[in-house]
């Protein structure tokens, strides 16, 4: 229809793009996947926003690999949990990766905190000893941006939800952060936002701290550029969290039980005597 909306803007409308098509209609291939991260890697981007589903029982898939060495290359990659409401159904669990759920704003004026939307996914992951997934929410509902056109069409918009629309909320929170700390490592990037985050709320506005809905919380970008202490891990240490899953081992590296892993969230599957 031609209501007026009004005026929108991005979460940091001054970042550049770079857009690579990976997928098709009838899905997206594995191959080009790949190649849209290697091409990304290549072009020296500081940030990958991947709102595509990925494997909920491994941490450790092709895929996986490839954003490994992109995150080992210093890209903060920021991925969708899932659209599955249901618990151990959350996507992307490896700990190179931010993994993102969704959040709403209530309708009610009085709630001061979001609400984790009804259809993202939920931990626990299916991989006993894998670090807690998702890492962190923010808003993903009623999101309003460009939508696809054809050639030559004027330029198309809509309104969407999902845990694909929360992720690039995320990335520009990420980019925003960036332009303060350019030098930041996206374990340092990862860290801050976990940290500074806070509790979403049921429909009564009283505090749910949900781990396996919400991770750490609520992103909070203004909190987020001061967090203070900082977990931080590079490629070693996940090269030692995936030979201490048994999925490769790399003699360059001694394997850790996951729950080793200097990240801001811990999870043991088990516990016989102390640890």
């Amino acid at each position: 229809d031609e209501r007026d909306l009004g005026y929108f803007s991005g979460v940091a409308p001054g970042a550049k793009l770079s857009v690579y098509k990976a997928c098709l209609p009838a899905g997206c291939p594995t191959d080009s996947l790949l190649a849209a991260i290697d091409q990304a890697v290549n072009d020296g981007v500081d940030i990958i926003n991947f709102s595509i589903s990925g494997e909920t029982d491994t941490a450790f898939s092709i895929v996986d690999q490839a954003f490994m060495n992109a995150a080992a290359a210093g890209i903060f990659i920021v991925v969708a949990g899932g659209n599955d409401y249901r618990a151990s159904t959350v996507n992307h669990l490896s700990p190179w990766y931010t993994t993102v759920a969704a959040s709403n704003w209530p309708e009610t004026d009085d709630m001061a905190a979001p609400q984790i939307a009804g259809y993202s996914s939920k931990g626990p992951a299916l991989i006993p000893g894998a670090s807690v997934k998702p890492d962190l929410t923010y808003v993903g509902s009623n999101i309003f941006g460009a939508s696809t056109n054809l050639d030559g069409a004027d330029p198309s918009y809509s309104i969407g939800s999902g845990t694909s629309y929360s992720t690039p909320n995320v990335t520009g929170v990420a980019a925003l952060y960036l332009s303060k700390h350019p030098h930041a490592s996206p374990a340092a990037i990862k860290s801050a936002f976990m940290t500074s985050a806070y509790n979403s709320v049921d429909d009564n506005g009283k505090t749910v701290a949900d781990v396996f809905a919400q991770g750490a919380g609520n992103v909070d970008p203004i909190k987020s550029f001061n967090p203070g202490l900082l977990y931080l891990n590079d490629i070693s240490d996940w090269k030692s969290y995936v030979a201490g899953l048994n999925y490769a081992q790399y003699p360059e590296n001694n394997p850790i039980a996951p729950e080793s892993l200097n990240i801001p969230s811990i999870n043991v599957s088990t516990i016989s005597g102390k640890k």
